[in-house]
């Protein structure tokens, strides 16, 4: 699994970055993504920075992927960063965890499962790594942290907790 900031952020205020590793036990991230989490002073930086190494990995992009990279980004007007999560899900054949619309698109395009945030608390769920009363907890703190979702998406949710 390939995550970005739209979701580590988020988990990682809420306290819950762990149900990454315990799910996936290691996600990638690309230097980007690393620069955006825990170069850029956020809060939660520290608790990314602390599994970056352990089960967070950064994997270099190389200068052939630099400049597909910027081709992509450009083409689909998309961050440079969101052009390199794609290419590198491509890469390593992975799916990508994101809570950003433009870049799950782009990526579903491009042949790249993209993994909401709410698909990810919901397979936690039928795992049994979480149960449904933690899970809503989760969905609730993780919109307190800076979790976007519109209201009809934080319904769906919710109900769909209550039948999985």
């Amino acid at each position: 699994m390939i995550a970005d900031s739209s979701v580590l952020i988020p988990l990682a205020r809420a306290g819950k970055l762990g149900l990454l590793r315990v799910r996936y036990r290691k996600v990638r991230v690309t230097p980007s993504i690393e620069k955006e989490t825990v170069y850029e002073n956020k809060v939660g930086s520290s608790e990314i920075k602390k599994a970056i190494g352990q089960w967070i990995i950064v994997q270099k992009t190389g200068k052939g992927l630099e400049r597909d990279a910027d081709e992509l980004a450009v083409a689909e007007n998309i961050s440079r960063a969101d052009a390199e999560i794609i290419l590198l899900a491509q890469k390593n054949r992975e799916d990508i965890l994101t809570n950003d619309y433009r870049l799950a698109i782009v990526a579903k395009a491009n042949g790249i499962k993209a993994v909401w945030p709410t698909a990810f608390l919901l397979e936690c769920m039928k795992r049994k790594i979480i149960t449904r009363p933690k899970a809503k907890e989760t969905l609730l703190e993780l919109v307190k942290n800076g979790l976007r979702l519109s209201p009809e998406v934080f319904a769906e949710a919710l109900r769909l907790m209550d039948v999985v």
